[in-house]
């Protein structure tokens, strides 16, 4: 039987009550580091927030945008919009240029907009109020349409050869997306990426260098060959 040794008063040492320098910085930095990847987790779930809003935001325009072409020929409304006697009544550079279009469209303010407000803005642009800044869009939105659809051949959807291939809108600075200089008028705002969505509404998100006009024409030309 071992006997608990004794002090040279003759009592038992007392048991200790305090942390050394040592375990106080292990916990110390165990906190900082914990600390840090909380807001490294929390930086990632915005960013992933932010872009699932953005891309349902391109599909309520792309929504709007199909509604539109089913009441008007055919045709979405890049460009030029047609009556329903297929005459030319107006002009339109982007979606949002107009009081019928943002009619079609799910979630859109209500009366005459030219933007600052869901569903044109992305929640990536930090748009909300003016002026425009880097990389944020013109009058108050967020997304560009693909120039292409602007040519009356190419703005019939029955015309239309490559849906799954040909981009209909995306992130961008401008209302419209020129494949003559697409690294000016596309915004890659998500972690490097945009979004796009294409004529069969399916979305991708994608990384410079975009595709150039010479090398993947399906990307921007919907198969009817201007």
């Amino acid at each position: 039987m071992v006997k608990a040794s004794r002090s040279a008063s003759g009592r038992l040492p007392v048991g200790r009550t305090g942390y050394t320098v040592v375990e106080l910085l292990l916990v110390i930095g165990l906190l900082a580091v914990l600390s840090v990847l909380g807001m490294v987790i929390s930086d990632r779930m915005t960013q992933h927030s932010r872009e699932v809003r953005c891309i349902h935001h391109l599909r309520q325009l792309y929504q709007g945008i199909m509604l539109f072409a089913n009441d008007y020929g055919g045709r979405v409304p890049f460009g030029v919009t047609y009556g329903e006697d297929g005459k030319i009544v107006t002009y339109r550079s982007y979606p949002d240029h107009g009081r019928q279009f943002k009619d079609y469209v799910p979630g859109a303010p209500a009366g005459y907009t030219t933007g600052y407000a869901d569903p044109y803005l992305c929640p990536a642009d930090g748009i909300r109020n003016p002026p425009r800044g880097v990389g944020r869009g013109y009058f108050g939105h967020s997304y560009g349409a693909n120039s292409v659809l602007a040519l009356e051949d190419n703005a019939r959807i029955a015309n239309w050869r490559t849906p799954s291939q040909t981009f209909m809108l995306a992130d961008g600075i401008s209302t419209m997306i020129f494949q003559t200089d697409p690294d000016r008028y596309i915004a890659p705002r998500h972690q490097g990426k945009a979004n796009f969505i294409f004529l069969d509404g399916h979305v991708r998100s994608l990384r410079p260098p975009w595709p150039r006009r010479t090398v993947e024409l399906s990307f921007w030309n919907p198969g009817t060959g201007q």
